[in-house]
């Protein structure tokens, strides 16, 4: 990028690369060498009035979440767009092509004072997704934030409940409804929105079908026999297999249980976790695991391969070559 004064009129130009590399130029309307850098200037941070040669960061997001609307539910979408509203808030809606790694630079030392690392690193992970989308819809030649490394996170294990915790926390809990929706997460890994979607008309032939998915595929998954004798017991006050409790109260309520049973570091998230490793430590097939729990890649499901590490252990010394 760079000003030229156009001789026949006096006037400079400010000369750049569009977003499919070929340059172009823009008239900054001014003779005054100090006003037309003014100008080069607030072209760069995006306060300049955009023309038809480029696109603007706000443009390239909105565009961007109307693409993924189709395949992604509204809780994806909202988390998306708030990461990109504050990535906006610290760089400016510049054109997408303007945007340099040094604005990546200053996002990241931004918020790296209020967020935890692992957060960053699923922040960065979405905006290079948006970027790409640039890159597929051919508005941009390349991705800045390929250039950007994840932040090194400490490996921290998820948290799950050994079979003795889950005794002590079922002798606490008070109510049907809640050993009822506690039992239903740990068999089948759902997770809190797909649990509260559940309607009775949902479960066929010992099969739940999970309409409202995060990745909104439906999933069916098989009901144990304990499950499918609460579901007999249970007398239904609407449509819905659970009460439609907030998210919050859920947590909290399961939180003060398991302060009653003196355990500690749980969440309700935690009986998801809690599903998978004993599902894994069972000899369970990874693949099923997958299906389970509802995971698009492999790869995340086998997080929960790392509880096999003691089984691994004591399995090494059956073999022998003595």
């Amino acid at each position: 990028m760079y000003l030229s004064k156009e001789k026949s009129n006096g006037i400079f130009y400010l000369y750049y690369k569009k977003y499919d590399g070929r340059m172009t130029r823009v008239s900054t309307k001014q003779t005054n060498k100090q006003k037309a850098l003014q100008f080069q200037f607030e072209f760069k941070n995006g306060s300049v009035i955009k023309n038809d040669n480029f696109m603007m960061l706000k443009e390239l997001v909105s565009s961007y979440l109307e693409y993924i609307s189709i395949k992604n539910g509204e809780m994806t979408i909202v988390n998306k767009q708030i990461i990109y509203n504050e990535f906006i808030n610290v760089i400016g809606n510049k054109p997408i092509h303007l945007i340099t790694f040094e604005d990546v630079n200053k996002y990241v030392m931004q918020k790296i004072k209020h967020i935890k690392p692992i957060t960053l690193n699923t922040n960065i992970s979405k905006l290079k997704a948006l970027f790409n989308y640039g890159i597929k819809k051919r508005i941009l030649k390349e991705n800045v934030l390929n250039e950007f490394e994840n932040i090194p996170v400490e490996e921290k294990r998820r948290q799950a409940l050994s079979k003795e915790e889950i005794k002590l926390l079922f002798s606490v809990v008070q109510s049907q409804n809640e050993i009822f929706l506690y039992k239903f997460a740990l068999y089948t890994g759902l997770r809190f929105g797909e649990l509260m979607s559940l309607k009775y008309e949902n479960i066929r032939n010992n099969i739940v079908t999970v309409y409202h998915t995060k990745n909104k595929k439906i999933r069916e998954l098989p009901l144990n026999n304990e499950l499918l004798e609460l579901i007999d017991m249970k007398k239904p006050a609407d449509e819905y297999l659970f009460k439609r409790y907030s998210r919050t109260h859920v947590n909290r309520l399961f939180k003060k249980y398991c302060r009653m049973a003196e355990l500690s570091n749980f969440h309700f998230h935690s009986l998801r976790h809690t599903m998978a490793t004993h599902y894994i430590n069972s000899n369970g097939n990874i693949f099923f695991l997958q299906k389970f729990l509802g995971h698009s890649s492999l790869k995340v499901t086998q997080i929960y391969l790392h509880h096999l590490t003691n089984e691994m252990k004591n399995s090494i010394n059956l073999m022998s070559y003595r």
